[in-house]
């Protein structure tokens, strides 16, 4: 095996595996500050905005694919035009996840969700942060396709493990020194 293949292998699997430490300690602090139904919301917004990646409609890694040729030719022109097609096509397809997903959950909230009223409001002052979150990620799926284009993995698996490290800590500690409620959560998460 090459030794850049090795390399790369292990740069990829640290990416994977510093993450899951992080959760294992943020956790129990989450449901320690946000209590269990908050956190249980929280889960369910980092879910649903994983699921909407679908609407990524492969963009991310057809760009990673034309990107990588276009990478191996010296074509910085086609590797320009690729990048900006599937930053704009991922966000156009956000912004429609995203206006879906606030009604979808405004919606399921009011209908089918059985929780208490103050909890129902909190949902529907932070739905707003879900939808604006989506055509985020979305673009940056396009960015991460971008990066591997490139050959870049360590400086994509880098961006990836603080990335993840800013989602999981930084509303924990919004939590903690502003409000430990879904609005200021979620808003944090959108920074992150």
């Amino acid at each position: 095996m090459e030794k850049s293949m090795v390399k790369n292998m292990a740069i990829n699997f640290s990416g994977l595996v510093l993450p899951t430490f992080v959760s294992l300690i943020t956790v129990p602090a989450y449901i320690h500050l946000v209590g269990v139904e908050r956190y249980g919301v929280v889960s369910l917004v980092w879910t649903l905005i994983g699921y909407f990646g679908i609407l990524d409609l492969g963009m991310g890694m057809a760009a990673q694919h034309q990107i990588s040729k276009a990478h191996a030719a010296n074509d910085p022109e086609t590797r320009s035009r690729v990048f900006w097609s599937a930053i704009w096509l991922n966000l156009g397809t956000g912004i429609i996840g995203g206006v879906l997903i606030y009604f979808g959950a405004f919606v399921y909230t009011a209908y089918v969700a059985h929780s208490s009223p103050p909890m129902q409001c909190e949902v529907y002052h932070a739905l707003p942060w879900l939808a604006l979150a989506i055509p985020i990620a979305n673009v940056s799926w396009g960015c991460a396709g971008t990066i591997n284009g490139v050959e870049r993995f360590g400086i994509y698996n880098t961006n990836q493990t603080i990335g993840t490290f800013l989602f999981q800590l930084l509303p924990l500690a919004a939590a903690w020194k502003i409000a430990p409620n879904l609005q200021t959560v979620l808003a944090v998460v959108l920074l992150a």
